[in-house]
């Protein structure tokens, strides 16, 4: 109860591990593996580049899990919602070919 966003990310944090687990996909992360990633992407969204700083922001698994990804700090990234929505299941090839990244 005193501090909520971490009991929130506690949450979440355990609720990518099962959905790994239950994929089968290897490799584990922890809250400083993700504060890392946020530094390292200027807490900005890796796709749109927006500001994470009062945005709901997600963590995404670069490749998902359902397609063979692991649930390592290699594999993942922070999305705000609308990309890591409209991202779903896909590759991030075709994903960002849609979004006129690449061509």
């Amino acid at each position: 109860e005193a501090n909520p966003e971490k009991a929130r990310e506690h949450f979440r944090m355990a609720r990518r591990k099962r959905r790994a687990r239950a994929k089968d996909a290897g490799g584990t992360h922890t809250a400083a593996d993700l504060a890392s990633i946020l530094k390292a992407q200027g807490n900005r969204c890796a796709y749109c580049r927006c500001s994470l700083a009062r945005a709901e922001k997600h963590v995404d698994h670069v490749i998902p899990l359902a397609r063979g990804g692991s649930n390592g700090r290699e594999n993942l990234q922070y999305l705000c919602r609308p990309c890591n929505q409209s991202k779903s299941a896909k590759d991030p090839i075709e994903y960002a070919q849609s979004i006129g990244l690449l061509l």
